[in-house]
């Protein structure tokens, strides 16, 4: 942001008026840049969402266990900077 504000007055400086709201305007895009971000982010961790490649991780290394013989479901949640995944299973009634 700083360097947006040297700009702009370093353009008033030399006669270039233009140049304080282009500046202006680049800076902004950049805030909205990083305000979608982190909104995306929180977006996902607060509705239960979970790194697909994790959890493709886990499934594998699941199935590696003696006597897994699938999994029909996989989920996985954040708990403040622990986590947690559950293999699901499907049990025949017998």
């Amino acid at each position: 942001m700083s360097i947006g504000t040297a700009i702009g007055i370093f353009g008033s400086q030399l006669k270039m008026p233009w140049l304080d709201p282009v500046t202006a305007f680049i800076v902004g895009l950049l805030i909205c840049k990083t305000v979608w971000a982190i909104f995306k982010q929180a977006t996902h961790e607060l509705s239960d969402g979970f790194d697909e490649d994790k959890l493709n991780f886990y499934k594998e290394e699941i199935l590696k266990v003696d006597g897994v013989k699938g999994i029909k479901e996989i989920k996985g949640r954040n708990f403040s900077m622990k986590f947690i995944v559950i293999p699901l299973q499907q049990y025949n009634k017998g």
